[in-house]
Formats: C-alpha cells, sequence, structure tokens
C-alpha cells in the first residue's frame, strides 16, 4: 500500500510540474502579448493610438507622436448619425481620457476637435436632438444588437465622467446625467451577460466589439464598482474564447459570423 509519505510525494511533484507548465504557459502568453503590443503600435490609427497611449511610447518611432490619427472620418460618421460610428467613439473617448506628454495634452487643438464630437454625440435613441445646424441626423444607426447597445452605453457613461458639468449640445443633457444613464445602462448589460451570458456568443464578427467596449470600461471606469464588475465579464468572455479555441481559431459554436461584412 501507498504510504502518506508516498502520497504527499507524488502530490509535490505533480505540484511542480503544474506550476513549471503554468510557468511556461505564462511566458508564451507574456511573449506573445509583447508581440501583439508592438505590431499595433505600428499602425497609424485609433487602435494603434490606443496602444501607444497605454503603453506610454512609440516603439517603432520614438520621435514621432503618440497619438496619430487625425480622427477626421469618426468625427464625421459621428456627427452625420451613420451606422456604425458608434464603433469608434470608446476609442475617442480613450484618448481623451489620457494626460501627459504621451497624450493630447501636447495638441489642445485636436483635444478640442474631439471633445466637441463626444458632446455632440447622441447616445441613445431617446436622447432628443441638439440645436446646432450641423447636426443632422439620418436615423441608420443599428442600436439593439448585443455589440452596439455596449458601444452606445460605455461611452455614455464614459463622456459623462469625464465631462460632468459640460452640456452636452447633441443631447441638451449634462455630462451628469449621461453619466447617471449610462450607468444604469452599462451595469444591467452587464448583469444580462453574467447572468445568462450572451446572445451573440463567440461571433468572429461581432465579439470583438464586446470586448472593445467591456475593455474599455474596465480599463477605464472611475468608478471601482463599475471597473469590478466589466472586469468580472471580461474575464469571462476571456475564459470562453480560450476554452474554445484551437490551434488559434475559435473552433465552436457561434453566431453572426458575416465574413463577407469585415
Amino acid at each position: 500500500m501507498l504510504s502518506l509519505v508516498h502520497i504527499v510525494s507524488a502530490a509535490a511533484i505533480a505540484a511542480a510540474a503544474d506550476a513549471h507548465a503554468a510557468s511556461s504557459l505564462q511566458a508564451d502568453f507574456l511573449s506573445r502579448a509583447e508581440s501583439f503590443i508592438n505590431c499595433s503600435a505600428t499602425y497609424s490609427n485609433d487602435h494603434g493610438d490606443i496602444t501607444r497611449v497605454a503603453i506610454e511610447r512609440n516603439p517603432s518611432a520614438p520621435t514621432k507622436p503618440v497619438i496619430q490619427n487625425d480622427y477626421n472620418g469618426s468625427l464625421a460618421g459621428m456627427a452625420h448619425r451613420s451606422d456604425c460610428s458608434d464603433f469608434g467613439v470608446p476609442n475617442i473617448i480613450r484618448v481623451l481620457y489620457s494626460k501627459g506628454p504621451h497624450s493630447l495634452d501636447t495638441d489642445p487643438i485636436k483635444r478640442e476637435q474631439l471633445k466637441q464630437g463626444i458632446l455632440g454625440w447622441q447616445y441613445w435613441i431617446d436622447q432628443i436632438e441638439g440645436t446646432k445646424p450641423d447636426n443632422h441626423f439620418e436615423g441608420g444607426m443599428e442600436v439593439w444588437t448585443e455589440n452596439h447597445q455596449m458601444d452606445f452605453h460605455v461611452s455614455e457613461y464614459l463622456a459623462g465622467m469625464l465631462y460632468p458639468d459640460e452640456m452636452f449640445w447633441g443631447t441638451n443633457m449634462t455630462g451628469r446625467q449621461h453619466a447617471d444613464t449610462g450607468r444604469g445602462f452599462v451595469t444591467r448589460w452587464l448583469e444580462r451577460r453574467y447572468r445568462w451570458g450572451f446572445s451573440e456568443w463567440r461571433s468572429a464578427t461581432y465579439y470583438q466589439f464586446c470586448f472593445h467596449s467591456v475593455s474599455t470600461l474596465a480599463s477605464l471606469a472611475p468608478e471601482p464598482l463599475v471597473a469590478t464588475r466589466a472586469g468580472i465579464v471580461l474575464d469571462l468572455m476571456m475564459l470562453d474564447v480560450s476554452m474554445h479555441s484551437l490551434h488559434g481559431m475559435l473552433a465552436s459554436s457561434q453566431v453572426r459570423k458575416q465574413t463577407a461584412i469585415f
């Protein structure tokens, strides 16, 4: 019969092997993450900007500014309420949240331009249109699907928290009102995800947008409870993807996969 010593020894050996394997996996993950960050930082679009803002440097071109995108396309889409223009709003907000030498503090004109775009945006369908003459509403924005909902809600909450005392001329609401409304929306959306899961589960097309909005909320939310709730859902999404991936491919059931569009 195995003695207690044998059992404890075997358990210790197994634990050491598990720890070694975990350490190897972590090292591999960190190496791939570093490669991804360095690659993302080479782009001159908004995705490159938020990467460089996050790491506070421009690794491929140290003498160039961290923020390189002019955001004119995103701002035009926002001004005309074009469909899918909500996808770019969290990136603009993330850039506006950044401070210091690796931010728009070095370009106050661009910061003000982006701020006005945020103040003129419409964050939900029941918010009245503003009074400025260039605020033309096309009425073609998709809002009801799971990923679009969170883009609007996260943007509203974070924009309101960033400019609480400003009047948002796109809606005739104050930032504080938007923060309160957005907080209720994101809380309800997050609760539904960790209670019942996703309606667009593991969508190769749209899951990325949920990652985008939830990670933005988790990293920028000024209120710890909101950030923690977003982090919980983000952890569940990461676990979901890792459990259903094989050799870098998401090999499982999924919904709303539209390869012809994206």
